[in-house]
């Protein structure tokens, strides 16, 4: 993806006090997190990267989850930093894009998320 590409490329580069420009090692998220996580919050980020923005209604009735479950989901995702509020609906943060697209393909959650 060029975005993620991108998005990790603007986060190793730095500048120092006298103007010089430096790359740091990348430091990759840990995938363990996501994989560690119940299928129902799978589910949900995958909601979630179907449709980014997408409102908690439209994550529950894509899911078929209960809305306190999507709300639990929702609010521990933007704890751990996996999502983003987005004016009114929910993203994946492009530091946890890749991860989590990895985990679901793992799990046959989807190929072409």
């Amino acid at each position: 993806n060029p975005g993620v590409a991108l998005h990790l490329w603007r986060t190793v580069l730095g500048s120092a006090a006298d103007g010089s420009v430096f790359v740091r090692p990348l430091q990759p998220v840990a995938e363990a997190a996501i994989e560690r996580l119940p299928l129902e919050a799978l589910f949900v980020y995958r909601a979630v990267l179907r449709r980014a923005g997408a409102t908690p209604a439209e994550i529950v009735a894509a899911t078929r989850l209960s809305p306190a479950m999507v709300t639990d989901v929702l609010r521990s995702g933007v704890q751990d930093g996996h999502l983003l509020p987005d004016d009114g609906g929910y993203r994946v943060s492009w530091d946890w894009y890749r991860a989590l697209t990895r985990s679901l393909v793992r799990r046959h959650l989807g190929s072409s998320v």
